[in-house]
């Protein structure tokens, strides 16, 4: 089959690829069909993308090339019947602006009738003209944002005023920034993996396309100038934001990692620097599945927490279905599938687990919680695991309490100058009581552990009653209820 048809009109030179332009050879063809039609004088080419799914970021390098080569020549290049999606990837990345393009149905918050009405104007105004909001609630929320603090759009979302939606599309207005609806086709494979995974967890962005020395990065916070400077750094090309949901750049992100682990790898390659500490098997527990007693699955388990402290997951899930076990890792927040064994695997990683927990291996109808302690990379991590029985199976996670990397210490909990103060000021008291409230992952633990650190010496006795006991303090007392 050709891979690009070719036809010639009066001036006109149409090529028209019959496939992907993410393939090698379709691309290829198209190439050779452009440099031809240069070489034969033809200056009017119109690209026919009727048959073109996508495109990519080296395609839309191309486009401005072949424009620019055209151009000097005293022609033009046009494009036709592209799909929405190749439409909307022009938009974002702008490459619009330099090549015209023919039946554009270009949507209404994208191109609107007076951008000059959107600009230098208040964002709850703004909210307010389009009716997403009404004026009492920017009332309350610049109260709020007064007090705490915060963005006036991150209030209006975690109070409900304002769906994120609206709000990033009035924000792209006033900003003159694309807001898009982040999907499958909207992003390059080969550009997503330009930032390591770390830079797009923290700064929840996400990397669309690549033209030239301009990188187009999905991200929900277009102010973030800190982020958008060090990705630049980082990368050596100009940043050109684009704005879409949160939700949406991490389900992209997920999509876009390589899932597809060998777990044979993980059976046989183990790192040596890893022990299990406190796992005696208690006396009552003579036996244990033979399957789980083998050193590969023993390997197995040992290399997922290796893996998860050197990720820096907060949380591994080990959960069963009908057909897999499904083990995610939790990255700020967020959960991330690593790793889909054999379903007939689990029992013996529960197994497996319950050994280095000291818990019962024979129950497997009531949940159980224990805690595991490991060395590795040169330090003692704690992990409390919790099983929960299941129709498919029991389900494990193991919450990872690593010392090194929390904030034990006073002065990195972000606390202002004056609460610090007087938070240190009341620890020094001989006698009270200081509670520390807040929803899960506030940072209440954070914050307890700090104060005990902070407390600790070889002059003091200090003992802690906890349910249960996350970290292991040296000196400290700690007793579990």
């Amino acid at each position: 089959m050709t891979e690009v048809a070719r036809s010639r009109i009066g001036v006109n030179t149409y090529l028209a690829p019959q496939g992907s332009l993410v393939d090698a050879i379709t691309l290829e063809s198209l190439q050779q069909e452009v440099n031809q039609s240069l070489e034969s004088g033809e200056t009017q080419l119109i690209l026919d993308l009727a048959k073109v799914p996508s495109i990519s970021s080296r395609v839309l390098e191309l486009l401005v090339e072949w424009r620019d080569q055209l151009l000097s020549k005293g022609g033009s290049l046009t494009l036709v019947n592209a799909n929405p999606v190749i439409i909307e990837i022009l938009y974002i990345t702008e490459v619009d602006k330099y090549i015209k393009v023919l039946s554009r149905d270009m949507q209404d918050d994208k191109t609107p009738s007076d951008p000059s009405r959107y600009l230098n104007q208040r964002l709850g105004n703004l909210l307010i003209q389009e009716q997403f909001v009404t004026a009492e609630n920017i009332d309350k929320a610049l109260q709020l944002q007064a007090a705490t603090g915060k963005r006036l759009g991150t209030i209006l979302i975690e109070k409900g005023w304002v769906s994120e939606t609206n709000l990033l599309r009035i924000l792209g207005k006033q900003l003159g920034i694309p807001y898009i609806n982040l999907r499958p086709g909207l992003w390059d494979a080969s550009i997503s993996t330009i930032l390591n995974r770390d830079i797009c967890q923290r700064f929840m962005v996400f990397p669309l396309f690549k033209v030239h020395k301009k990188l187009i990065l999905a991200t929900s916070d277009p102010q973030d100038l800190h982020a958008f400077d060090e990705i630049r750094k980082l990368t050596g090309f100009a940043i050109k934001p684009v704005l879409a949901k949160g939700e949406e750049i991490a389900r992209q992100f997920k999509e876009s990692v390589d899932t597809d682990i060998n777990i044979s790898e993980y059976l046989t390659n183990l790192e040596e620097d890893f022990e299990v500490m406190d796992n005696a098997l208690p006396d009552d527990y003579t036996t244990i599945d033979e399957i789980s007693s083998g050193s590969p699955v023993i390997n197995l388990i040992n290399a997922l927490i290796q893996r998860a402290i050197r990720d820096g997951a907060s949380d591994i899930h080990l959960e069963p279905s009908r057909t897999k076990c499904r083990v995610r890792f939790r990255l700020d927040g967020i959960l991330y599938e690593v790793m889909n064994p054999a379903a007939d695997l689990h029992p013996a990683l529960v197994s497996r687990l319950k050994v280095m927990a000291n818990l019962d291996i024979a129950e497997r109808r009531l949940p159980q919680d224990g805690r595991i302690q490991v060395t590795t990379q040169g330090r003692v991590v704690d992990l409390r695991l919790s099983t929960l029985p299941g129709i498919f199976g029991e389900k494990i996670v193991l919450r990872v309490l690593d010392k090194n990397r929390s904030l034990l210490d006073i002065d990195k909990l972000s606390m202002t100058q004056q609460n610090q103060s007087t938070f240190i000021k009341l620890l020094k008291r001989s006698h009270g009581l200081i509670l520390v409230t807040g929803p899960t992952g506030s940072g209440k633990t954070t914050t307890l552990y700090a104060a005990l650190n902070y407390l600790n010496s070889i002059e003091k006795s200090i003992v802690t009653i906890e349910d249960p006991v996350e970290y292991q303090v040296d000196i400290v007392n700690q007793n579990q209820v």
